[in-house]
């Protein structure tokens, strides 16, 4: 399959290759210009914060099934009241 570009700016091309360089140029400016990464980094912090739910759910399932989380929570209580009467 052949793709005919029309040159942009009104220049003549000698090759396609000139003509693709031209178009990726054209295409950057256009992104630099509409801010082309815009709300990029808010992706990026859903990701992450995604990420640390789904390792949060999976320690959570493996504490709960051996039972570790009421061994940790009676643990840190004894030491705080422990801590507090003195």
């Amino acid at each position: 399959m052949t793709y005919f570009l029309p040159p942009l700016a009104g220049r003549q091309h000698d090759n396609k290759g000139e003509q693709m360089l031209e178009v990726f140029d054209q295409g950057r400016l256009r992104l630099r210009e509409t801010g082309g990464d815009t709300g990029q980094g808010t992706v990026e912090y859903v990701l992450v914060i995604l990420a640390a739910a789904a390792i949060a759910l999976v320690l959570i399932g493996w504490m709960s099934s051996d039972g570790l989380i009421s061994s940790l929570f009676s643990s840190v209580l004894s030491k705080v009241i422990g801590f507090v009467t003195g």
